[in-house]
């Protein structure tokens, strides 16, 4: 039963990622796209540990619609036994918990001083702007062909003490 729930999770990822045209990026089911992709992906990532114990944070570099959107898909949902909250991130000390970061393109000018910090904290980091998976960001949403894909920086994720697996991996495009 778990490997078909596993497999209905990766089923709706791939249906994500093929059936967005570019022209979603541009209005607000984009936030909803892609806090429903941050969501999968913790299905796809394990943290060491050290961070499996007390709540599950999503820190949301960007606007409010992003936050809530996030906040309302993952009302009552859990990683693992962690609950999951989502906070918006104002200034550089609320990244200090999160277990993910997400930023927005138009605070991508935040990325330089975020990422050093991430990979020593566990943290996953992704962004929706230029090349940033080449950067350091572990993921970076990116439309090729008209469709919203992502690219995956898999020894950023590594460096930074997460386990991804091979199927999220395998859905990916890989840079690094």
């Amino acid at each position: 039963m778990k490997i078909i729930g596993n497999l209905l999770k990766l089923f709706v990822i791939i249906f994500c990622l093929c059936h967005i045209p570019a022209k979603a990026q541009e209005s607000n089911n984009n936030y909803r796209v892609y806090a429903g992709l941050l969501y999968h992906f913790t299905k796809y990532i394990e943290w060491p540990s050290q961070k499996q114990q007390g709540d599950f944070v999503i820190g949301v570099y960007g606007d409010e619609e992003m936050v809530v959107a996030t906040q309302n898909l993952t009302r009552n949902r859990f990683v693992s036994n962690q609950r999951i909250i989502v906070k918006k991130v104002v200034v550089e000390s609320d990244i200090n918990e999160c277990h993910i970061i997400f930023v927005e393109r138009k605070f991508s000018h935040k990325f330089k001083t975020i990422q050093p910090k991430m990979q020593s904290q566990n943290t996953l980091l992704i962004t929706e702007s230029g090349d940033f998976a080449k950067k350091g960001a572990g993921i970076n949403f990116v439309i090729k062909q008209d469709r919203l894909k992502f690219e995956m920086n898999k020894s950023v994720i590594e460096g930074a003490g997460l386990r991804v697996s091979n199927e999220l991996v395998k859905l990916s495009i890989l840079v690094g």
